[in-house]
């Protein structure tokens, strides 16, 4: 028996190792578009990749095992490998259960990398994107690039005699003109935030209604420092990167928003639920292989592809719209867990008569 479970076992790595490599391809070039999309470049591009691993594997691990055991078994039928352990007494059982350990040991693993990897890497990725950014905004400043957000403006004018900046923000409902003629632009990364240091500085008010401007130096140094704060989108982590005992806490603080409780809750359940629908999904694999009569791949890519395309994926968006849905009132659990019933429901419905 021990000759079988090897046997199995490692036919299954070898088409789950497979799977994994390329269905995380996929899901990591989906991860560097939206970083590329968010940052603007392509700056720290390959710093970043290690980094975004971890969030492509969540979904890579389910979907890598389902097309592993369905391959595997697939080919053991097709080549009578399976009539051959029957012929000699090894029961079903026998043959499901290397199936089921090492389905168990890939859920453990999944959950681990959503647990502890993720929201370690995702603190990673947020340190190297404020980075990108603010070297992104001095070099922009330094090429003479207009630097802009919701409430201030910053210029630099070159010429041949001197550098000079000229900074406009909103103070008050007032827009505010500063001209520096020394300046230094220092980036701080741990806060994300820019530090222009200005040295013989020049403030002028405009008022909105008025089209002159009013020198006033009130409460305004001509040595002064103006912070540049990055926009708290690319400061905070989405819900999906926090970790068990963030979501915890969160989930049972009285304080917080509902929606917010409901969000934490529903999404400690979804990373227990896709971690496990590992286990179903091999098994769901292994009875959909018995079935095929021959072993030929690429029919095995193609029930996988219309299994995740138009159950597994669409239950995964279903049970959260459910649970978005106050009118409904659905516990945060079912919409969470509804994926899981799906497939448990179907390998129930497919198992070998």
């Amino acid at each position: 028996m021990k000759t079988l479970t090897k046997y199995v076992c490692g036919e299954i790595i070898l088409n789950f190792e497979i799977a994994l490599a390329t269905i995380t391809s996929i899901f990591m070039f989906y991860e560097i578009g939206r970083y590329v999309q968010s940052v603007g470049t392509t700056m720290g591009l390959l710093q970043i990749i290690p980094f975004l691993l971890p969030s492509a594997m969540v979904l890579a691990f389910p979907l890598s095992i389902l097309l592993g055991t369905l391959l595997t078994f697939s080919r053991l039928s097709s080549d009578n490998e399976i009539q051959a352990m029957y012929a000699c007494r090894i029961n079903f059982a026998t043959i499901l259960s290397p199936v089921f350990f090492l389905t168990f040991a890939i859920a453990i693993l999944s959950l681990a990398n959503t647990h502890w990897v993720v929201p370690w890497s995702f603190e990673k990725i947020v340190s190297i994107k404020n980075k990108t950014i603010l070297d992104l905004v001095v070099h922009k400043m330094d090429t003479g690039d207009r630097y802009i957000n919701k409430n201030l403006s910053v210029l630099k004018l070159k010429n041949d005699i001197s550098n000079s900046l000229i900074i406009y923000r909103n103070e008050d409902g007032q827009t505010q003109e500063i001209l520096a003629n020394t300046f230094k632009i220092q980036p701080n990364y741990e806060n994300a935030s820019l530090q222009l240091i200005l040295s013989d500085a020049h403030l002028s008010t405009i008022n909105p209604k008025q089209t002159e401007k009013n020198n006033n130096f009130n409460g305004f140094s001509k040595n002064a420092i103006v912070n540049i704060k990055l926009p708290l989108d690319f400061q905070k982590r989405r819900i999906t990167q926090r970790s068990f005992r963030e979501l915890l806490i969160t989930s049972n603080d009285k304080n917080a928003p509902k929606h917010n409780r409901i969000k934490s809750l529903f999404e400690i359940h979804r990373k227990i639920a896709t971690a496990f629908s590992c286990i179903f999904l091999g098994i769901l694999g292994m009875f959909i292989g018995l079935r095929m009569t021959t072993g030929n791949k690429f029919v095995g890519i193609l029930l996988v592809m219309a299994l995740v395309f138009m159950v597994y994926l669409p239950s995964i968006s279903v049970g959260k719209l459910i649970v978005a849905d106050v009118r409904l009132q659905i516990e945060p659990w079912i919409g969470a867990w509804l994926p899981f019933f799906v497939v448990g429901t179907m390998t129930i419905f497919l198992r070998p008569k």
